[in-house]
């Protein structure tokens, strides 16, 4: 239920409409995956390196990774980003073991 929660606060209406994102809790954790990344796009077109972009979009996460950090019972786990190259981002929030 904590994870149902947190994915309603983490992820509202217009943060899935702007990220085109999908997030399922139906694991018992919350797996946000988003597959458009309007941060990344905007590096793009300002003509920054895959090295730079991947550099900004680890900065990026840090607010995501903040956000879970201020409760001790949950961990967050960055798979796949866009940032990197990737054709999606990939975010997982469980019970912190």
């Amino acid at each position: 239920m904590l994870h149902h929660q947190f994915a309603k606060t983490f992820a509202p209406q217009d943060i899935l409409d702007i990220f085109e994102m999908d997030v399922n809790t139906a694991d018992g954790c919350m797996t946000a995956t988003f597959h458009y990344c309007p941060l990344v796009r905007s590096w793009q077109k300002l003509g920054f390196s895959e090295e730079k972009i991947a550099e900004l979009c680890d900065i990026a996460m840090d607010g995501d990774r903040g956000i879970v950090s201020q409760n001790p019972s949950l961990r967050f786990e960055l798979g796949e980003t866009i940032g990197k190259g990737g054709s999606k981002c990939v975010v997982r929030v469980s019970k912190a073991q």
